[in-house]
C-alpha cells in the first residue's frame, strides 16, 4: 500500500467555527481532516459550513487570524 500525505499550515479560522480553517485558498474541516470544497448558489460562491451556506463575502467578515501554539519543547 503506497501513502500520501500533504501539510498544509493554516492561517486563518471561523471566529464561530473555530473547525473550520483556511490553508492557501482551500477550506478545511480540521475535526474530519476532508477539504472543503466551494459550492455555486445561484449566482453566489461560497460555501457549506455546518449544513447552512455561507457565501465568500459573508465568510471574509467571520474570519480571524489562528493563534500560534508556542511550544517550549
Amino acid at each position: 500500500m503506497i501513502s500520501i500525505s500533504t501539510n498544509y499550515d493554516c492561517k486563518y479560522q471561523v471566529k464561530e467555527m473555530t473547525e473550520y480553517k483556511f490553508a492557501k485558498k482551500k477550506l478545511f474541516n480540521t475535526q474530519r481532516g476532508k477539504e472543503i470544497k466551494k459550492v455555486l448558489n445561484g449566482y453566489t460562491i461560497g460555501y457549506n459550513l455546518r449544513g447552512k451556506f455561507y457565501s465568500m463575502q459573508r465568510i471574509k467578515t467571520m474570519i480571524e487570524p489562528v493563534e500560534k501554539n508556542i511550544c517550549p519543547f
